[in-house]
């Protein structure tokens, strides 16, 4: 996972942050959805529990892919309080990490919520997983599949 290639990522442990590897962490991931958000967006929390259903569907169906919540927060206290209380059991990007606004500009952020799904490589397979998260559910992951994958 060469995007992040010596990257440390936060995972939920009970409640508090514990910092694992990126690569080991996403190892065996062929889809990475990049969520980008903001705790006082309205659509995202509103989306929170439509990226938790799908996440529900990747763990029944062991899909190989993973989330990674990148977030726009400034406050690291604020940033741990929404993340904790209100986010699935995914990965983020530590808070005020510089890797956010590369993400940002790689992937032409211009606002919040988004979510492009890469493949493991980083390379793009669309920009649009918002809008195709709430329309098509878990049929939009299953479109994201190569054929080859179950």
């Amino acid at each position: 996972m060469e995007l992040f290639e010596g990257k440390v990522l936060w995972k939920k442990r009970s409640s508090a942050l514990q910092e694992v590897d990126a690569v080991e962490a996403l190892r065996g991931k062929s889809i990475i959805l990049l969520y980008f958000g903001h705790s006082i967006c309205e659509r995202g929390m509103t989306f929170l529990s439509y990226l938790k259903d799908l996440q529900k569907a990747v763990k029944l169906h062991k899909f190989p892919v993973d989330i990674v919540y990148t977030s726009t927060e400034r406050d690291r206290e604020s940033f741990k309080k929404h993340f904790l209380g209100d986010h699935g059991d995914w990965l983020c990007l530590p808070c005020g990490d510089e890797m956010h606004l590369l993400l940002e500009y790689r992937f032409m952020v211009v606002s919040t919520p988004k979510v492009v799904v890469i493949e493991k490589s980083g390379v793009p397979i669309t920009v649009k997983g918002y809008p195709e998260i709430f329309s098509k559910g878990i049929n939009a992951l299953r479109s994201w599949m190569p054929p080859d994958m179950p």
